[in-house]
């Protein structure tokens, strides 16, 4: 089984996994919550969590992407499982824009999608009743590339990614947050290039800026569950 589908199925289990299995436990989460004297973080514990988010790629770096690409935007979907505590794992599917600026570098093509997905673990801290800080890093993770001539000739490369972020989120109700993020990408490429070449293209990196929506539940966190 190709690393593309492993990821893919990984991040469709955590989603279902959650999403159907603990309702009934949402509810009784939500229940204790009000009704007992619990501290901030116990009374914001939550299971699940759903994002979705626009962001802008930032090329950087003296790379095949910091030097030959200029950003042109972005989405992305997540899912993150709270493990115990604020401690969660989850996984991302995305893909990120790119115009190309210099063809002396990367050739004849006019546009780059980068495709990612990707496993992350992660942790939460939560200063007041409202705002979530939260940092994550990858632990697995795929980018295809799409470098584009035009809509019927494009050429397929595929890299292995690294990726370190940091969100701050603000509840707007209990189940309803909006959220600011940063992330570092670096790509470590399997392009087939000429030894002197090799240093432009063996690692690519861009940083993300991007805002979205996030989607939780109240409710006892996995290990809680048992």
């Amino acid at each position: 089984m190709s690393l593309h589908l492993i990821i893919k199925k990984a991040v469709l289990c955590l989603f279902i996994a959650f999403a159907f299995g603990l309702n009934a436990q949402n509810n009784e989460g939500l229940k204790e919550a009000i009704e007992s004297d619990v501290s901030i973080p116990d009374s914001k514990q939550r299971n699940v969590a759903y994002s979705i988010g626009y962001h802008n790629p930032i090329p950087t770096g003296d790379n095949f992407i910091g030097n030959g690409l200029e950003g042109n935007g972005g989405l992305n979907f997540k899912v993150q499982i709270y493990v115990y505590k604020q401690f969660f794992v989850g996984g991302s599917l995305g893909a990120s824009y790119f115009d190309v600026k210099d063809p002396s570098i990367l050739g004849d093509y006019k546009k780059t999608r980068i495709a990612e997905q990707f496993l992350f673990l992660g942790y939460e801290f939560i200063p007041t009743e409202n705002f979530r800080i939260g940092l994550t890093a990858s632990v697995f993770g795929k980018a295809r590339y799409k470098n584009q001539k035009s809509d019927n000739v494009y050429q397929i490369d595929t890299a292995r990614l690294n990726s370190y972020g940091i969100y701050l989120t603000y509840e707007i109700s209990r189940e309803f947050m909006i959220y600011l993020d940063y992330a570092f990408r670096v790509d470590k490429t399997r392009i087939n290039v000429p030894t002197a070449l090799e240093g432009t293209f063996r690692k690519g990196a861009f940083s993300q800026i991007g805002i979205g929506l996030k989607f939780s539940f109240i409710g006892k966190d996995f290990i809680s569950l048992f």
